[in-house]
């Protein structure tokens, strides 16, 4: 798939961060990167815009493909309504969770009183409420998981219609879905994102 095209993969909103994608609290969205491969013990070595390789104490090297790339578009849906919108990946990177800096977490849409000289250290107690409630078990904020954080942009109706052409068949279009802000039920989930593991 070439650069800017539209991608099979939904990602799911709960209502709270779907109303902070629409009142442009919430640029940015992280998610685990599920892999039985990754360990403790296991760093990143390389990161390229197609697959991240990683290596471990034991001296064993793995890769993954990314689910994004730059300029790919995708539909953020809220979770069990209707309302949905378009949206283009403009940066991406993997890092372990607790490694995300309080910035990412307030482009998350993650919001807590502040006094406007800098964003506070409670932040991240915030952030482990939320990550927990909408995260299933192995990767809680505890696990300490890898992860997939995505910066985007929202788009325009007048650039929806400019890419229309690229547009999918609704079939292949939810053949993937990530979730960002939903409770994991059952193992639907877990089986969509095995094909990337």
């Amino acid at each position: 798939m070439t650069q800017g095209q539209f991608m099979n993969k939904t990602i799911l909103f709960n209502t709270e961060m779907f109303e902070a994608l629409l009142n442009g609290k919430k640029t940015v969205f992280v998610i685990p990167i599920e892999s039985k491969k990754i360990k403790d013990e296991t760093f990143v070595s390389y990161f390229h815009s197609e697959f991240t390789t990683f290596d471990t104490s034991y001296h064993t090297r793995f890769s993954l493909s990314h689910p994004f790339k730059i300029g790919d578009t995708v539909e953020i849906k809220e979770y069990r309504k209707k309302r949905s919108f378009l949206v283009e990946i403009k940066k991406f990177d993997v890092e372990r969770l607790h490694k995300i800096s309080r910035s990412i977490i307030w482009c998350e849409g993650i919001r807590v009183p502040c006094d406007g000289a800098s964003l506070p250290m409670n932040l991240y107690d915030e952030y482990k409420k939320y990550w927990d409630s909408t995260n299933k078990k192995g990767y809680k904020y505890n696990d300490n998981p890898f992860v997939y954080i995505c910066f985007f942009k929202l788009l325009k109706k007048e650039e929806i219609h400019k890419n229309r052409k690229l547009l999918i068949s609704k079939e292949d279009f939810e053949n993937t879905i990530f979730e960002c802000g939903v409770v994991r039920q059952g193992n639907t989930t877990e089986k969509k994102h095995e094909k990337y593991n």
